[in-house]
């Protein structure tokens, strides 16, 4: 029932990204959910809006299986939190995006980012 309800208001259009995940997350479809949290994350972060972006990345880890997917999730965390002047917890984030990174440019991007915090402390 809540995955049919999820999907209709996917096909409608009508609904947010933030609305679509919390259908999708309540229906147990998983990787629904953390892709329209990472887009409701993505647009958040995009508006400045930062608690609300950290709210989404964070929920959209909660649901996202995929390593690739992870890393990238990580790295918005740390992000938002960098802007936020949240250093510390910006290169935990880092560091979680590293420990499962496999491609090389992934790990000197998120490695950048973790020397640009570092600048900053």
């Amino acid at each position: 029932m809540l995955r049919a309800i999820a999907l209709t208001l996917e096909q409608s259009g009508s609904a947010s990204d933030a609305e679509l995940a919390r259908h999708f997350a309540a229906a147990e479809a998983h990787e629904r959910a953390a892709h329209y949290f990472t887009l409701a994350a993505q647009r958040a972060q995009a508006r400045f809006e930062n608690a609300e972006a950290l709210v989404f990345f964070r929920a959209a880890l909660e649901h996202e299986p995929r390593a690739d997917a992870r890393v990238a999730l990580y790295e918005g965390l740390g992000d938002v939190l960098s802007i936020t002047r949240r250093s510390e917890d910006a290169l935990r984030e880092y560091d979680a995006a590293l420990e499962i990174a496999t491609d090389t440019l992934t790990r000197a991007r998120v490695t950048r980012k973790q020397g640009d915090v570092y600048q900053v402390l």
